[in-house]
């Protein structure tokens, strides 16, 4: 629980010092993988722009989304753990889109149908927060995952049909 004196917060802080350098150096290294994968992405987006624009910009906007200036203050940790994933399932999916472009579109439109949902809800709220529209996010995120590169594996079962049944149970509240 939370301190109720003076007393019982200097012992909350000494019992917290020796897990702080920990979980600094946890983030470090998730923000280090988050930089890397990203360096990557970006140089592949460079020499596949003029190419696949469509792609291109579809991964610009999920970038935008996951990495806005202030993503470290508003989004929560235990999504940003999976960020490095994200980022290199994109640069996966820049991999194989030579190789098989009308699967990408196919699975590009499947996740815009329902990303295009979650963007009117969202802006239905006008600023509120939605708990269930949050997690809705982070299933098109994992979707993408499972859709443009299955081997990274996603830590739930996700498909356009779970996305289409979860979204069913979110418009009808």
């Amino acid at each position: 629980g939370w301190p109720t004196d003076e007393k019982s917060f200097h012992e909350g802080v000494l019992k917290a010092k020796p897990r702080l350098s920990l979980i600094a150096q946890e983030v470090g290294k998730v923000l280090l993988d988050i930089f890397n994968e990203y360096s990557a992405l970006s140089k592949k987006l460079q020499a596949l722009s003029k190419i696949f624009p469509s792609v291109i910009e579809d991964i610009d906007a999920q970038m935008q989304w996951l990495l806005p200036k202030d993503f470290l203050l508003t989004r929560p940790y235990e999504q940003i753990k999976h960020y490095p994933r994200y980022i290199m399932a994109a640069s996966i999916r820049l991999e194989k889109l030579r190789k098989s472009p009308d699967r990408d579109l196919q699975c590009m439109q499947d996740v815009r149908k329902l990303q295009m949902r979650w963007v009117k809800a969202q802006a239905q709220l006008r600023g509120f927060e939605d708990e269930s529209l949050k997690q809705f996010a982070w299933q098109l995120q994992e979707l993408r995952v499972g859709l443009f590169a299955q081997e990274l594996k996603t830590p739930m079962p996700v498909s356009v049909k779970r996305l289409e049944k979860a979204w069913q149970a979110i418009d009808c509240r």
